[in-house]
C-alpha cells in the first residue's frame, strides 16, 4: 500500500492506494476506475469517522441537557448505547433516577420543615 498525500489549501488529503495502482503512468480504464474506487471508499471511510464523532459530541450534550433539566447525574451504567438508543430507553432510565433520587427541597418545603415542632 502506498500513501499519496496532497495539500489543498489548508487541509490535507490522503488517499491509500493498493502498490499496483500506485504507478502514475498507468492510465488504463481499469486503473482509473480502480483509484476512482479506492479515493471513493477513503472518502467514505473518513465522512463515517466524522459521523461518528459527531453522534458521540451529540450524546454527551444530549446527556449534560437532560442531567441539567432534571437535576439527576446518569449512573456509570447508563452510559451506552441501550439507554441513549430510543427515546422510550432514555424515558425509562430518567424515570429511575427520579424515582430513586431525594426530592428537592424548593423554598416553600425548606421553611415548613424548619417551622414544623
Amino acid at each position: 500500500m502506498r500513501a499519496h498525500r496532497k495539500i489543498h489549501r489548508f487541509h490535507v488529503v490522503t488517499a491509500t492506494f493498493l502498490s499496483e495502482l500506485a504507478d502514475p503512468s498507468d492510465f488504463s480504464p481499469a486503473s482509473i476506475d480502480a483509484r476512482i474506487q479506492a479515493g471513493y471508499d477513503d472518502a467514505i471511510a473518513a465522512y463515517q469517522s466524522i459521523q461518528a464523532k459527531n453522534a458521540r459530541l451529540t450524546t454527551v450534550n444530549l446527556m449534560l441537557a437532560l442531567e441539567e433539566h432534571f437535576n439527576v447525574e446518569f449512573l456509570d451504567r447508563m452510559l451506552g448505547r441501550r439507554t441513549f438508543g430510543s427515546i422510550r430507553s432514555l424515558s425509562e432510565a430518567i424515570g429511575e433516577l427520579l424515582r430513586t433520587a431525594a426530592p428537592p427541597l424548593h423554598a416553600g418545603a425548606a421553611a415548613e420543615a424548619r417551622a414544623a415542632p
